[in-house]
């Protein structure tokens, strides 16, 4: 099994390598790099085999010496026992000592022979060493150059988040740019924007919902403004004030809004991020503001005038007519590098904004199946969101599919859909991995993403209303953790989209997996490689 996935990683590394190279002219210097990490990691094998070769000999010659010592041991308490024992006369004593003697040498000779065969076993199974490491140094080899190309043609994988400010104009380097929507965003620290100064320690919730609304936010909020404190915001919208408690714990002050004039005036003067819980629809518009009240002619939806001015055009201020500005402040403020949290129905949010599903990592809402128990299963424990949880836990949520599907993020979390009793396993389009949560930088700012958060008890263990016993106490805290630290990581209070490799798949996402999926076939790259892609 190891030759076959180490093969396969050798093919699929090569595969990346080539194009990485058909895309890139290397430079002499360049290709001195890529031979060199060839043949340092084909000799690196090579060596490895010999050290193994060399210990599997030394093991057989220790255990072959300890065979004699303990015969030539047995071999003299026959001798001395033979000396010690009392005998008629001199002729018998004489004849038990050679006997003592004998069966002595035939110990040692028996000893001889069992190390003489270790040896030559070990010598054998080294020889099969040496011979399979010129194999698997050609795989090596293979699989070296082809990562150092592809390392080569992607500068950004060993770099770090820039401190110095830059223009908005300059919005990262070529190779991490997105042209489907004109942005530097992926795991490339270099999309960041540093224009946020200070940490303010201060977030904003915004769960404002023009449409379909879930039980956990509760009722909507009736009066214009904000609330700053979790003490001010209502027992009845458990997911706001839960997620302000839980910051509050951390030091954060936490405003919750569903105001969009509110969020027309985001800033990263004010704000170190921004938690969408859960928006639907055009939550971003401002709506009832298309035409100001004071326009003569005009009618609402229900056909009743809306102003009796004498000018058709009316009183038309540049506040009532901007109805975009609050997804102008989203976009500043991403840009200005603040923090992005979408949480659960952050999907079901201005379907029809392109920027918006870039902000998401290319994905946006297809479906789900019956809100049900399943399992998460932590696909990358190196970030600070995921640190310390379990490899697995059971919860419960709708489960949400993509269409289109996540591209050029760090996955963080899984669902495995083989614990899923009534689920909707293998329904995101040409794929069977099924990711729950993940972050990226965009547009010079930094996104956190989960669709998790569909039950009340996912935020209060208390909570008896929108609740799933798929979903204890225990797995309340994780959930509990896992949030916290994905917002203290886009609020820049703790290291952002952290992995154990940078380097992405075929489609530009990252795994940093160890997890064996069910339905991956032996003959597939070995999981958590960076050619693993599934």
């Amino acid at each position: 099994m190891k030759k076959l996935n180490a093969m396969s990683l050798a093919i699929s590394a090569l595969t990346l390598g080539l194009a990485a190279s058909s895309a890139l002219a290397l430079t002499a210097e360049e290709q001195a790099q890529v031979n060199a990490a060839g043949q340092a990691a084909a000799q690196a094998v090579k060596q490895q085999a010999a050290d193994q070769a060399e210990a599997l000999l030394n093991t057989a010659k220790t255990q072959g010496d300890a065979l004699l010592a303990a015969a030539k041991e047995k071999g003299d308490a026959l001798i001395a026992a033979a000396k010690a024992a009392s005998y008629s006369d001199s002729a018998a004593k004489a004849a038990a000592l050679a006997e003592a003697q004998l069966a002595k040498s035939n110990l040692v000779l028996d000893a001889q022979a069992q190390k003489d065969k270790l040896v030559a076993e070990a010598k054998a199974q080294g020889a099969q060493v040496k011979s399979q490491s010129t194999i698997d140094a050609d795989a090596a080899k293979t699989t070296a150059k082809a990562i150092t190309t592809f390392d080569i043609g992607h500068p950004w994988l060993k770099a770090a988040e820039p401190t110095v400010k830059v223009q908005f104009n300059s919005n990262g380097p070529a190779e991490s740019m997105d042209p489907t929507y004109n942005v530097c965003r992926g795991i490339d620290p270099r999309c960041f924007h540093p224009w946020k100064g200070n940490i303010k320690n201060r977030i904003l919730i915004y769960s404002r919902t023009a449409g379909p609304r879930h039980a956990n936010l509760g009722p909507a909020q009736t009066t214009a403004g904000s609330v700053t404190g979790s003490a001010n915001i209502p027992d009845a919208n458990v997911y706001q004030k839960t997620v302000a408690k839980w910051m509050e714990e951390q030091g954060v002050t936490v405003t919750w809004t569903e105001d969009v004039n509110v969020l027309a005036g985001l800033s990263i003067n004010t704000y170190d991020a921004l938690v969408m819980a859960s928006p639907t629809r055009d939550t971003f518009t401002k709506h009832g503001t298309f035409v100001a009240e004071g326009a003569k002619g005009y009618t609402n939806l229900a056909g009743t005038a809306i102003g009796t001015g004498n000018n058709p055009g009316g009183n038309l201020s540049s506040s009532n007519l901007n109805t975009d500005q609050a997804k102008t402040s989203l976009r500043n403020f991403m840009r200005s590098g603040g923090g992005f949290a979408g949480m659960h129905n952050v999907f079901g949010a201005e379907y029809n904004w392109p920027y918006y599903e870039g902000l998401l990592g290319n994905a946006n809402y297809m479906d789900h199946g019956s809100a049900q128990a399943g399992d998460i299963v932590i696909v990358n424990q190196a970030d600070v969101s995921t640190a310390g949880l379990p490899k697995q836990f059971r919860f419960a949520d709708e489960w949400y599919n993509f269409a289109p599907f996540p591209t050029k993020v760090r996955f963080l979390a899984a669902v495995d859909d083989n614990t899923l009793a009534t689920g909707r396993g293998g329904t995101n389009p040409g794929h069977s991995f099924h990711p729950v949560t993940w972050c990226q930088y965009y547009d010079g700012g930094k996104a956190w993403i989960t669709s998790l958060g569909h039950f009340s008890n996912a935020f209060d263990p208390n909570a008896t209303s929108n609740s799933n016993s798929g979903i204890s106490a225990t797995t309340q805290a994780y959930f509990k953790q896992h949030v916290v630290h994905g917002l203290l990581s886009i609020m820049g209070r703790e290291p952002f989209c952290q992995g154990v490799d940078n380097r992405p798949d075929a489609n530009g996402n990252v795994r940093d997996d160890k997890w064996f999926h069910p339905l991956q076939s032996a003959a597939q790259p070995e999981p958590g490689t960076w050619a693993d892609v599934r």
